[in-house]
């Protein structure tokens, strides 16, 4: 059997059409950018864009950031922008399950349950 070694993998094994958010983190080095969610789209393996008309800088996926939610502090802020991303997915895909799989990332519960990402090994 394959084993998967990331988000894409994951779904790319599971087949089909298959909708994941994932988190990326701040980078402030140069050019660098705040934390997001992006919802990304694929059928067979090969991803369609969530938001064509976006900034060039999100690759046609769309994208919600934390920073938006006024008087939140910064959890609940984060918690605040994956729910809308979510709620955005419904509206656009369908009703999903979502589970955290182990990089962290949201993807359907049966894809996880199919492929689950494997566990880092301990360097000793």
């Amino acid at each position: 059997m394959t084993v998967p070694v990331n988000t894409h993998d994951q779904n790319y094994l599971y087949g089909g059409e298959r909708v994941f958010i994932i988190y990326i983190p701040a980078d402030y080095g140069r050019g660098g950018h705040g934390a997001y969610f992006q919802v990304f789209h694929t059928v067979n393996g090969k991803e369609v864009p969530t938001d064509p008309g976006g900034p060039w800088y999100y690759y046609g996926r769309k994208s919600f950031m934390p920073h938006g939610f006024n008087g939140a502090n910064h959890h609940e802020s984060k918690r605040l922008a994956l729910q809308a991303a979510m709620d955005w997915a419904k509206e656009q895909y369908g009703e999903r399950t979502w589970v955290r799989n182990r990089a962290g990332d949201y993807v359907e519960k049966e894809v996880n349950d199919k492929y689950p990402l494997p566990k880092k090994e301990r360097k000793t």
